[in-house]
């Protein structure tokens, strides 16, 4: 379910996007609102797996998470910049 969440970003830029290419912080509001909720996500995970004893699988779970999460905002930002 994570992983599907982190495609998010790509709908957003989408949902955003205007026909002569041009953004701003109004159509963007909901790429970076996403990107703060990921990023709190992110945060609050590796809080509790810092603090509390998890199987090994779980914290492989969450570095699959993060790197995805990361990397399609990576790609959705660079789309934006080459619009």
């Amino acid at each position: 379910m994570f992983i599907a969440f982190s495609l998010f970003p790509f709908y957003m830029v989408y949902i955003s996007h205007k026909p002569d290419g041009e953004f701003g912080l109004w159509e963007l509001r909901h790429f970076i609102g996403m990107a703060a909720l990921q990023a709190a996500a992110q945060i609050s995970i590796g809080w509790y797996i810092l603090k509390n004893r998890v199987p090994q699988y779980v914290i492989l779970s969450a570095v699959c998470m993060a790197l995805s999460f990361q990397a399609t905002f990576g790609i959705s930002v660079v789309l934006l910049a080459n619009t």
